[in-house]
């Protein structure tokens, strides 16, 4: 019995490809398959997949057109035969226990999934080591419908509900409510929808706060550290999935300082999205973009607040940014994103 799958899509990841599978080889537990799928790579990441395949009769490869991430996991999804199903990136690694230990946690508890830690090591342009931080929660929980929509926003501050290789999910719950990925979307919020409708379904979760998985987030390789413009055109519908998942569970978003520094966050973003120097648009499509931002119907209720509520619910240092917006200052924000190096990678 395969009692997990786990799904890689590859593209272009001959450097760190055979760490991230070799990981995988190591796990304590063997019931396991590995779905390759090659989305289309120009090196010799496919030749890699294949190399392995033939190693190892556990390791499937699945070659497709270029069509990205969203599309490989669904392909992956397609396929998988195992119980509980998981992800992992094609240049990330794992602990060992990793798919033993939550497997069983899991099958214990009776829950369609099961989340657990992660560490998160950001490397610059140079590959160089800049940031390594923990990201879990504090405790252990098994969590019922009502324990869901009571921690609900809880997990989502910690992240630890944010992406989809930190966990396992029941592969047949997936199927009972044709859980996907959002194939259209090709800007790093996948994970974060994903996640919301699992839980808007899910009758039990267990989050485990040991730390499993590595996440290599590289400058120059990873999807959410990309400047997209499409980012801007999907924060709208990543906002209104987490309020859809908040009124699934009853939660009054309006009363929220929760959904208030989420809107913030993602309003700063999408200004400094549309001043960043990589943003190929003229000058003056970027000052109607900053003044269309205002009209949008997800940012109704921050624009009409006070200033003080404004900058208390940004809760960061680029209040500097709403500061210069809220007062007409659209040429002077852009050329402050003329001098913004980095987009933050991830929400």
């Amino acid at each position: 019995m395969i009692k997990v799958s786990l799904i890689m899509p590859v593209y272009n990841s001959e450097e760190y490809l055979p760490q991230a599978i070799d990981s995988i080889l190591n796990q304590s537990m063997k019931e396991w398959e590995l779905i390759l799928v090659d989305d289309g790579s120009t090196d010799r990441s496919s030749e890699i997949c294949d190399e392995f395949a033939a190693g190892d009769e556990r390791i499937k490869v699945i070659h497709q057109d270029n069509q990205g991430i969203t599309k490989a996991r669904n392909t992956g999804l397609c396929y998988a035969k195992g119980q509980y199903i998981g992800f992992m990136d094609n240049d990330d690694v794992c602990e060992a226990t990793m798919l033993e230990d939550n497997y069983q946690l899991a099958l214990d508890q009776g829950a369609e999934v099961i989340k657990f830690g992660c560490v998160e090591k950001r490397y610059g342009g140079s590959d160089a080591l800049i940031l390594e931080n923990r990201r879990t929660f504090s405790e252990f929980l098994v969590l019922d419908r009502d324990g869901i929509s009571s921690y609900f926003c809880p997990l989502k501050e910690s992240m630890i509900i944010n992406t989809v290789w930190n966990g396992l999910y029941s592969r047949q719950f997936l199927r009972t409510h044709r859980i996907q990925f959002c194939d259209w979307i090709k800007t790093g919020i996948d994970d974060q929808i994903f996640n919301i409708d699992v839980l808007i379904y899910a009758k039990k979760v267990v989050i485990n706060p040991r730390c499993y998985y590595y996440w290599m987030r590289r400058y120059n390789h990873s999807t959410s550290c990309k400047y997209m413009e499409e980012r801007i055109r999907d924060h709208d519908f990543f906002l209104n999935k987490v309020r859809e998942g908040m009124e699934s569970f009853n939660i009054d978003y309006e009363g929220s300082r929760f959904w208030d520094q989420l809107v913030i966050s993602n309003f700063v973003d999408a200004l400094l999205l549309i001043a960043d120097k990589r943003n190929r648009w003229s000058e003056e499509e970027k000052v109607r973009q900053l003044k269309w931002v205002e009209s949008r119907k997800i940012y109704e209720r921050f624009m009409t607040g006070s200033l003080a509520k404004r900058l208390w619910c940004s809760r960061d240092k680029r209040v500097v940014v709403v500061v210069l917006y809220i007062w007409g200052f659209h040429r002077g924000l852009l050329l402050l994103g003329s001098f913004y190096k980095k987009y933050r990678c991830d929400q």
